[in-house]
């Protein structure tokens, strides 16, 4: 059997469910004049398999995206461009979903990992942009990432899976050191900023995303 950060959730399709209730208790002091009415009620449903082997009903949605990493700046540290000061740290990100062995899961760092001739307030951010979101889904931790079409200055994040929790790890260190703003800033699916390094000179956060992918079932 697979371990359970590896498998995916499943959904049927939807179906009707007809639930029977009473409208009041009964008084069996009356006899049969004191049995209530029974009414019915519909639901449209689906019966959701998640991750870790449980159950639920809902209706699946695709209400796919989740975060969003917004490529600020290009106030990043990068050794290949030279002029590294000592104890130099470089910024990373780390994106995943549904996966709970978090020891030894791969970062995504600025100047390596993507945006390698960019950096140090050089080079164009929507290049930046670009080269995360091909480096997010290289590394393959149970997300999905793209470019937004509104604004390619922004990486669109989600999970696989439908019942998955969205987790960003984000450190940006060295911005400071070019008198900048942080190169990479943490927005919800609104676009609302839910992590900025700046406010209140946090050099580091982590994010959740609560699926949005699950609405509650309905009634008919």
């Amino acid at each position: 059997m697979l371990p359970n950060y590896m498998t995916r959730a499943t959904a049927t399709q939807k179906f009707t469910l007809l639930v029977g209730h009473t409208t009041r208790s009964s008084d069996p002091s009356k006899g049969e004049s004191g049995n209530p009415p029974v009414i019915r009620r519909g639901f449209t449903c689906q019966a959701i398999t998640t991750q870790k082997g449980g159950g639920m009903l809902g209706i699946f949605n695709s209400k796919k995206v989740s975060l969003i990493i917004k490529v600020n700046t290009t106030n990043y540290g990068n050794q290949r461009l030279g002029g590294a000061p000592p104890y130099y740290d470089l910024d990373y990100l780390q994106v995943y979903g549904g996966i709970n062995m978090i020891d030894s899961l791969p970062d995504v760092v600025a100047g390596i990992t993507f945006g390698q001739d960019e950096g140090e307030g050089a080079g164009a951010v929507v290049d930046v942009a670009a080269e995360l979101a091909a480096a997010l889904n290289e590394v393959d931790l149970g997300i999905k990432a793209r470019v937004s079409d509104a604004d390619n200055t922004q990486v669109e994040v989600y999970t696989d899976s439908i019942d998955d929790t969205l987790v960003i790890r984000v450190a940006a260190y060295s911005y400071k050191l070019f008198g900048g703003a942080p190169p990479f800033v943490i927005l919800d699916h609104n676009g609302n900023t839910v992590f900025d390094p700046a406010v209140g000179d946090r050099a580091s956060g982590v994010v959740y995303a609560l699926t949005r992918d699950i609405d509650p079932i309905e009634e008919v």
